[in-house]
């Protein structure tokens, strides 16, 4: 394509020349093999794993990792539950408020009416009458000029309670408004209503967050121990953390002694912890129901795969590792 072509801007669309320049749309782009952890690295850390401890999905991380992140775990279940309890305890004490001031209301409206403060002439009936209307249980006060109807709080369900509550404060919030209408009034300024917890299980489940949702492992004893094995050549200049002094995080097969890279396909036994390549596996330890390593028994479905992001290319899982930069489109 010559230069005069890639400068061109009479056209009527944008080239793709011209969108690379003005970085126009949405802009995609597959992410490489430095943008993937290593198959050896912890996911929380993102460092070499020491100590290397998997869950049985294959999600690789450090010992110590693993601790902190559960123990974090445990401390956020206890401080949810004590908000929990805690939010309980006010709503709790706040229905038991409302209660009162509904007691308070019907005492004040009983004597009112006792008393003709709400306007009713003549003498005010002594008798009372109570009624069953849909179940519900009304005092009758018989005036001159008829029955009112209460109903009787102490009959009521705390349910019911609560909604002639907010009735009442729906009705007294219109009075307020009348007599009111300033939105910057303190009295008429809207409550913020507080978050509601969701009630928590009995008891902890432990999750492993790796995985996008995340899921749950029984307990910290089945999480697996993994056992790499060295190069011979660099088993004795090994270095304090367990790495060789050589290429840094080498780690081979112990049958066919392959380099293993992201681009490999990795079995994990779980009762020995050996890591395998998948070829092998299937040639001298699922056949014979054993570890060839250590002779550990290993039984179908004793063996997981280790999760590996990918080597950045579409044949080795980097196809859904996208990279998205949202920008401005002209329509």
């Amino acid at each position: 394509m010559s230069r005069h072509s890639k400068n061109n801007t009479s056209l009527a669309y944008f080239t793709n020349a011209e969108r690379e320049k003005l970085e126009y749309g949405t802009r995609k782009q597959r992410m490489g093999r430095d943008s993937m952890r290593n198959f050896d690295s912890c996911f929380l850390c993102l460092q070499t794993a020491r100590d290397p401890m998997s869950c049985t999905k294959g999600h690789l991380a450090c010992k110590e990792c693993y601790f902190e992140n559960i123990l974090n775990q445990k401390k956020e279940f206890s401080r949810m539950q004590n908000l929990y309890v805690a939010q309980q305890e006010l709503m709790q004490k706040e229905i038991e408020a409302r209660q009162e001031m509904l007691r308070l209301a019907e005492v004040e409206r009983f004597e009112k009416t006792q008393t003709s403060v709400l306007g009713v002439s003549g003498s005010v009936a002594k008798t009372v009458e109570t009624r069953v209307i849909d179940g519900k249980v009304f005092k009758g006060i018989k005036t001159p000029e008829g029955t009112i109807f209460v109903p009787d709080m102490a009959a009521l369900d705390p349910k019911e309670r609560e909604k002639a509550f907010e009735d009442m404060k729906e009705l007294d919030k219109g009075a307020k408004k009348a007599s009111l209408p300033s939105f910057w009034v303190p009295s008429l300024t809207p409550d913020a209503t507080p978050t509601a917890i969701e009630p928590l299980p009995s008891k902890l489940e432990l999750k492993c967050i790796a995985s996008d949702p995340a899921h749950s492992i029984a307990s910290f004893k089945k999480l697996v121990k993994v056992n790499f094995t060295l190069p011979k050549d660099s088993e004795k200049e090994a270095g304090a953390i367990g790495e060789p002094s050589g290429e840094k995080g080498s780690k081979v097969c112990p049958s066919c002694v392959k380099t293993f890279t992201n681009g490999s396909k990795i079995m994990i036994v779980k009762l020995c912890g050996h890591a395998v390549c998948k070829d092998c596996y299937s040639r001298f330890i699922k056949g014979a129901g054993k570890c060839h390593v250590c002779d550990g028994p290993c039984k179908t479905g004793d063996a997981f795969e280790l999760f590996i992001e990918g080597t950045g290319f579409a044949s080795s899982g980097g196809m859904d590792k996208l990279g998205k930069r949202v920008g401005v489109a002209f329509q």
